[in-house]
């Protein structure tokens, strides 16, 4: 059986659809970038509503951000935040603020973020993460779960000052 032609900015890798384009990096070499195409779901997709909504995607990343939208930067969060906490957060701030800082992060950044290359993470990623911790609850206690609260503000702000 022969395959489905692929959509406009599209082609066909291993079976599965990737949308591509075009781009020009900082010292003017021209280079492809291909994402693959996944519904809104997430899952991968052979739609071409779901291939031209990638496409878009990727064009307006490269205008956005230019050839830094696709650099191959492989730096983990978990990576990242080992430097910022011992570069930024220990000299400059108490201990006290220090180990609050490592624990959140330990907690509930790591586990969920911390394998995730640090420029594939997206404003959406944390927004998820801070709506989970705010909808835990923590313990059955009330005040308690007013600390997830506090702890979700306090991973924004981390977050926010890291990048």
């Amino acid at each position: 059986m022969a395959k489905k032609p692929a959509p406009p900015h599209c082609c066909w890798i291993d079976g599965k659809l990737y949308a591509r384009i075009n781009y020009q990096t900082a010292e003017g070499k021209w280079k492809q970038a291909t994402r693959l195409v996944k519904d809104e779901g997430g899952y991968p997709s052979e739609s071409p509503k779901d291939a031209a909504r990638t496409v878009r995607q990727l064009k307006n990343e490269s205008e956005e951000k230019g050839a830094e939208a696709f650099s191959k930067d492989k730096t983990t969060l978990n990576a990242f935040l080992d430097e910022w906490l011992a570069v930024v957060v220990k000299p400059n701030l108490r201990e006290r603020t220090y180990d609050d800082y490592e624990n959140i992060l330990r907690r509930y950044v790591r586990p969920t973020l911390g394998r995730r290359r640090v420029s594939e993470i997206e404003p959406k990623d944390i927004q998820r993460l801070i709506a989970s911790m705010q909808g835990k609850k923590l313990a059955p206690d009330d005040s308690v779960y007013a600390q997830g609260h506090f702890y979700g503000a306090q991973v924004r702000y981390i977050l926010l000052r890291a990048a």
